[in-house]
């Protein structure tokens, strides 16, 4: 899936950056839930009429933390002007895939710092991507050509897609975010 377009946010410009590791991060991300969304459906018993996907949506990554900068233009969280058509409860997302323009618009910090001051993959950004990704390949998979489509089944199977995955790290609120951006200890950091 190609990335179109990145944004930083300036107050976390390590953890929301484009570089090589924020990348590897993406990247392992997709490997792992391409690798295993074959197995996913046939474990649920759901049928996958195509083999591979035949096309796959362009990605922005976009600041989504409404306590920063995830309300501004062109963020995640622009729901009064961008996302107004087709996000249908309004605040807040961490990722948001739109099938109708087939685009993937998801949180901006595949990195987070911890209390020692290390760089490393942020579980949560993990946690959204595979959910996202559950819903792309649902998709490009055409298991709604064989299933009739329903939001509801869409979201659950993301959802249950991340706990196939092994991945507990929670849905958070934007607060909570912060806090996990805000070592607190050893190499602290404030915003």
């Amino acid at each position: 899936m190609p990335i179109v377009e990145w944004r930083a946010t300036p107050s976390l410009a390590l953890e929301t950056a484009p570089s090589d590791r924020a990348l590897a991060v993406v990247d392992e991300t997709c490997r792992d839930a391409f690798d295993r969304y074959g197995a996913f459906l046939r474990f649920k018993g759901i049928p996958q009429p195509l083999e591979v996907p035949v096309s796959l949506p362009e990605v922005s990554v976009l600041p989504a933390n409404v306590a920063l900068d995830g309300k501004a233009p062109r963020a995640l969280n622009d729901v009064l002007s961008r996302f107004d058509a087709v996000a249908p409860s309004g605040c807040c997302y961490w990722g948001l895939y739109v099938d109708s323009i087939h685009h993937l618009f998801v949180r901006n910090d595949p990195l987070t710092t911890d209390a020692s001051g290390a760089l490393g993959p942020n579980p949560r950004f993990v946690r959204t991507l595979t959910h996202e990704i559950g819903h792309v390949l649902s998709s490009a998979l055409g298991v709604w050509s064989a299933v009739p489509y329903d939001r509801a089944m869409d979201e659950r199977l993301a959802e249950e897609f991340v706990a196939f995955m092994g991945i507990a790290a929670p849905v958070e609120s934007s607060s909570e975010d912060l806090a996990l951006h805000r070592p607190v200890s050893g190499g602290a950091r404030t915003l």
